[in-house]
């Protein structure tokens, strides 16, 4: 696991050509030190936790509680950034939650997501350096 993929026109599944989203994809187990670095290579900020080598994981407890860094009085919380979720739910079903497929489930896994599933990756939207 521990992918990180940095993507400048990602489009969400289900999502129109016109929908799409400048995003740090980050998978289950990855640490903050690897977003932060994989976004700063490519000139963005990304919303993420306050420690780089912080004990919770980048694509599944941190936006699950909320999602508070550093950036997020001037860029909101993390759930606030989360543009897409690849998930495994508690029955087993895989999963691709977003504003475009499964939009209850998206809502549902940003409110309550340990509950109801195990995230694989998650996809969240970055803002250029100013």
């Amino acid at each position: 696991m521990k992918d990180i993929n940095y993507d400048s026109s990602f489009i969400p599944e289900g999502g129109p050509s016109h929908a799409t989203f400048n995003t740090l994809t980050v998978a289950a187990g990855v640490q903050w030190h690897n977003p932060y670095n994989a976004a700063g290579a490519n000139e963005q900020i990304i919303v993420g936790g306050i420690s780089p080598a912080g004990s919770v994981g980048t694509a599944g407890g941190w936006v699950q509680g909320g999602g508070h860094g550093i950036f997020s009085p001037q860029f909101r919380i993390g759930m606030d950034n989360a543009v897409q979720f690849t998930i495994i739910t508690s029955f087993g079903l895989h999963l691709t939650a977003n504003a475009y497929s499964y939009l209850d489930f998206f809502w549902v896994f940003i409110v309550h997501g340990p509950i109801w599933s195990v995230k694989a990756h998650s996809s969240f939207s970055l803002t250029a350096y100013m």
